[in-house]
């Protein structure tokens, strides 16, 4: 059965089709043949369809590098095996004149066995140039055997044929036997079909047969009003029209003609043209351009002719940016067979910016195939006017390219051509080229200034001396040279000759000669010439190739050469050496014969696209000894180019990096390692507590591990059990388990300070006591050691393996660890230390403040009260609390140092004496000397040293004044004096408040600090009065 459905052709031109479909394609160049058949194969690979190719060695030798280049990695399509090629040159089976039944035969057995294969049907291309003598009855006998073979099949047949060289008849004749023709030139596709091509025969008949009836009418004498006469006179009319058109339409073609033909070189052939046309369509601007390639970044106006009241518009022969507006006119116009019209009777206006910047009202433009470089342009404005361009005008313009064309061609060919003369001349001088000829009868040579550059002898008048020109050749090279000289003189075709050539100077040059002669009219012999090439610095570059071959074999690195189609012929010692396969051993075979299938297809595409082009790959590769090892290679593969510019051979040298590859990884793993250590230790800085520690490195080494659990399990310094202090995720539930000392892995790890790795530990039976989740199947467990003390262990734990790396990664996090919870554990314990010892002196000071009080039962309570108040009024002020915690102590201890004071006279009822008050006066300098040598203290001595100096300088014991007093003992210095007024003495009664405050006021500026006092008023003044 053959499927309903079409298929893809692969051509764009052809779209999908049925099966049972031939196609004829006529092409105009190889790369039109290209263009055609190698999609068309390719799209039969890409569907499993069996593809032949009947062509002749030449075309199929160009055609499988381009169908390979097409499909990437051919040698490994799974239809690598579904092309076939068959040689029109040997094969014989499309070479037949007389036994077509045999073609159809034969061809229907492919297909059924293609099918039978797993196909799903046959794909044919047939070049038909193979086929030598190929007679245009022979030619459609062979298009009727392949008709036969499509019947009832699944076959798809393309036919292709050259333009050139084919007569218009059986192009035609063999174009209507087929249901499709396409044709390919200038890279654009036509098409048309059968039906087609028949209308178009029988419009060209009856175009014909009434051009001569036209040729043939003449005006006959008619009565008037006879309807006759009506249609006869219209008829004539018409005809007259027809035939002024024609006839306007050759004197302008005429025109254009003569025009081409006076031009000798490009610039004048655009000149004269654009010339004529404005005169013979009568247009205001005419101008070319190139390229008409959408494209192409740039174009240029390289002509342009005007009428002088509508002058140019661009600058002649300057690349110009080519934009989108300008590249979608380039587009539509290869895109329209013909004049691309805009303006007036057109689908097209005239675009805004063409009409407002330059005037223009309608334009047309004709593109121009040269079969030289890119398209070309030309066209005309129209500025005076809005005009509508007829269809004979358009046919004209259209006429006028293909003939502009056909000279382009050849104008651009002599300029290329006169080109190349220069650059011959030059070439054969940078070729090291000489000429020289010899006259027999006077025995001179005569050569070129590079002859004489090569001889090293000036050339003297009249030319050198044969004689002596033959004496600096090489001893050991002249006979050769004589033999080869006698052998031209003889008349016979000598080959040429190597010499060395010895000049004056005593330096050798290499040369390579060759001898002819000529005759004169009666066959005597008359001039010897030849040329001479200095080839020293080839037989150098010889040399230096032997010697790159000698390098090539010693070398260091692997160097493998191959074919273009990637087939093994050569390589070095080191590659055996490498790789472990001998020269036999890969010779033919492909570099795949290394691959570990470690290297992703789309990395091998991108390889043969980049060499294809012509490029330069290079990457690295995992390969596969022959005794399996795996080892890295970087590779570096170029393509070999022959002396056409074709790819010839790829060569790829290589590099073992597999010791470089090693380090590479070890260093990568461990920059992530001291990455992950570095990450820890910053977030550790954060932390502020044992706890928070041990949260951070679990948490982050969780995050950079993908764990899905981690814990702490601390050694207890008391009981010595191991108890899991921290954890995280699937571990949270251990916390606060305890394990007796030793078991467990935990116990352990820490008795040994060995670590733990377990890759398989749900089935782990020692991990029994751990009870981990059923999820964790792979744990770590790393001691904590911190200076030689083994304090704890680091469980880590997931579902996927630990490697190696991850093992010591978790090692170097547990070394960081340790010393960090040891040292938190320090400084906590430090700080409980500091605590409880600052808790014992602050109970000290409330003793002694006690003891002061009991010592003077006048003043019990005294130092608590004024100790309350002073802190009041330094919270009030904005102290830091560091400095309210001194004001309190000094507050406390302010009286300290009358425990110097005798109690004669500290109890003393009435009033003192003056020795008595001098003694009285020491106790801050008892207090300063009590305190000073304690340094916990010595920040408290403020009050206690400076209480009763007074702000105006009266004071003791140093009698300061103002801010010279610290700013604690003048706040105490108001709440002293106010606690002592109100309070009853020994040697009077307590004062009022009311009389208390206004003794504070009044001593304002004299015994208090301003400030302190507003402060205290502040503070407590409206308490005072209300208690009051």
């Amino acid at each position: 059965m053959i499927p309903s459905h079409t298929r893809d052709t692969g051509v764009p031109a052809l779209g999908h089709r049925p099966w049972e479909t031939r196609f004829w394609c006529f092409y105009e160049t190889r790369q039109d043949l290209h263009a055609c058949v190698v999609p068309f194969l390719s799209a039969g690979l890409q569907h499993r369809e069996r593809c032949l190719c009947f062509a002749a060695d030449s075309a199929i030798a160009e055609l499988q590098p381009s169908l390979r280049h097409t499909a990437t990695h051919l040698d490994e399509h799974p239809s690598a095996n579904a092309v076939t090629w068959f040689s029109l040159t040997s094969d014989h089976l499309l070479d037949t004149d007389s036994d077509h039944d045999r073609m159809t035969t034969e061809l229907a057995r492919l297909c059924d066995r293609a099918q039978a294969d797993g196909y799903e049907g046959l794909r044919v291309v047939v070049d038909w140039t193979g086929v030598q003598n190929l007679t245009r009855s022979a030619l459609l006998a062979r298009e009727q055997a392949l008709v036969r073979a499509l019947a009832g099949r699944p076959i798809l047949i393309l036919c292709t044929y050259p333009l050139t060289g084919t007569a218009a008849t059986a192009v035609f004749e063999t174009a209507r036997a087929h249901a499709i023709v396409v044709a390919h030139r200038h890279n654009a596709w036509a098409i048309l079909t059968a039906p087609e091509l028949h209308q178009a025969r029988l419009g060209l008949h009856t175009l014909l047969e009434r051009l001569e009836r036209r040729a043939a009418v003449e005006v006959l004498p008619t009565e008037p009003g006879d309807p006759v006469l009506g249609h006869l006179l219209a008829e004539h009319e018409r005809a007259e029209t027809v035939l002024q058109e024609h006839i306007w339409f050759l004197e302008s073609l005429d025109h254009i003609n003569r025009a081409m033909q006076g031009a000798e070189n490009v610039e004048q052939l655009m000149r004269d043209v654009l010339d004529t046309l404005l005169e013979v369509l009568k247009c205001d601007r005419s101008w070319m351009v190139y390229p008409c390639d959408p494209d192409s970044p740039t174009w240029m106006v390289p002509m342009e002719r005007t009428r002088p009241e509508y002058p140019g518009v661009l600058p002649m022969g300057v690349p110009l940016p080519l934009d989108p507006n300008g590249a979608e006119v380039f587009r539509l116009t290869l895109a329209t067979d013909g004049p691309l019209m805009f303006g007036p009777g057109t689908e097209r206006p005239v675009p805004p910016e063409a009409e407002n910047g330059f005037g223009i009202k309608s334009f047309l433009v004709q593109a121009l195939y040269p079969r030289i470089g890119k398209p070309w342009s030309f066209g005309l404005h129209q500025c005076s006017h809005a005009r509508q361009w007829t269809p004979l005008e358009a046919r004209l313009l259209k006429e006028i390219g293909r003939r502009m064309a056909d000279s382009l061609t050849t104008l651009l060919t002599i300029r290329d051509l006169r080109a190349s003369e220069t650059e011959l001349a030059q070439a054969q001088q940078l070729a090291h080229i000489g000429h020289w000829e010899h006259d027999l009868e006077t025995n001179r040579m005569v050569g070129s200034e590079e002859t004489q550059r090569i001889i090293g002898l000036p050339e003297p008048t009249g030319g050198i001396d044969f004689v002596a020109f033959l004496e600096h050749i090489h001893p050991d090279d002249r006979r050769r040279v004589e033999e080869c000289a006698a052998q031209a003189l003889r008349g016979q075709e000598a080959a040429g000759v190597e010499y060395r050539l010895i000049r004056p100077d005593g330096s050798q040059r290499y040369i390579f000669g060759q001898w002819n002669a000529t005759l004169d009219a009666s066959g005597k012999l008359r001039r010897l010439f030849g040329t001479l090439q200095d080839i020293t610095e080839r037989r150098r570059a010889e040399e230096d190739l032997r010697t790159l071959s000698h390098a090539v074999e010693q070398s260091p690195v692997s160097i493998i050469i191959t074919d273009t189609t990637g087939k093994i012929e050569y390589v070095n010692p080191k590659f055996t050496q490498v790789s472990g396969y001998s020269r036999e051993e890969a010779a033919g075979h492909n570099p795949r014969l290394l691959k570990s299938d470690e290297t992703s297809p789309e990395e091998y595409r991108q390889l043969w696209a980049t060499i294809l082009q012509g490029g330069t790959w290079r990457g690295e590769f995992h390969n596969r000894k022959k005794d399996g090892t795996l080892y890295w290679e970087s590779a570096s593969i170029s393509p070999v180019l022959d002396e056409s510019g074709r790819v010839a051979h790829f060569v790829a040298v290589k590099e073992d990096i597999t010791e470089r590859k090693k380090s590479e990884e070890a260093l990568a793993h461990r920059l992530a390692e001291l990455e992950a250590v570095a990450e820890i230790s910053s977030e550790l800085r954060k932390a502020q507590s044992r706890s928070e520690m041990m949260a951070v490195i679990l948490g982050t080494l969780a995050e950079l591990l993908k764990a899905d659990g981690a814990a702490f399990a601390m050694r207890d310094a008391t009981s010595y059990e191991t108890v899991v202090e921290s954890a995280i995720g699937r571990f949270t539930p251990a916390i606060d388990r305890r394990f007796a000392t030793g078991e467990g892995i935990s116990g352990q790890v820490i008795l040994t300070g060995e670590l733990y790795l377990n890759n398989a530990a749900v089935d782990a039976p020692e991990l029994a006591l751990a009870q981990l989740p059923r999820s964790i199947s792979a744990v770590v467990c790393a001691p904590l050691i911190a200076q030689e003390e083994r304090i704890g262990a680091l469980w880590v734990g997931r579902t996927d393996a630990f490697s190696e790396h991850d093992a010591k990664l978790i090692a170097a996090v547990a070394d960081m660890a340790a010393s960090a919870i040891k040292r938190a554990t320090l400084t906590e314990q430090s700080q409980r230390d500091a605590h409880n010892l600052a808790q014992a002196y602050e109970q000290t000071i409330e003793g002694w403040s006690r003891a002061l009080d009991l010592r003077d039962r006048e003043t019990e309570g005294h130092s608590l009260r004024v100790t309350d108040m002073t802190l009041r009024l330094a919270k009030a002020a904005g102290l830091p609390e560091e400095d309210i915690a001194h004001v309190r102590r000094g507050a406390l201890l302010h009286d300290i140092g009358k425990m110097g004071v005798p109690d004669s006279i500290l109890l003393k009822p009435g009033p003192l004496t003056a020795d008595e008050l001098a003694i009285m006066r020491q106790h801050p300098l008892h207090a300063y000397n009590m305190l000073a040598p304690i340094a916990y203290l010595r920040p408290a001595l403020e009050i206690p040293f400076s209480h009763h100096e007074k702000w105006d300088g009266t004071g003791y014991p140093n009698g300061l004044q103002g801010d010279q007093i610290p700013f604690s003992a003048r706040l105490f210095a108001v709440v002293d004096v106010w606690d002592a007024l109100t309070s009853d003495r020994p040697y009077r009664s307590a004062w009022s408040a009311e009389r208390s405050l206004a003794y504070i006021r009044e001593q304002r500026s004299r015994h208090f600090d301003p400030l302190a006092v507003d402060l205290f008023f502040r503070v407590f003044g409206s308490t005072i009065s209300q208690a009051g």
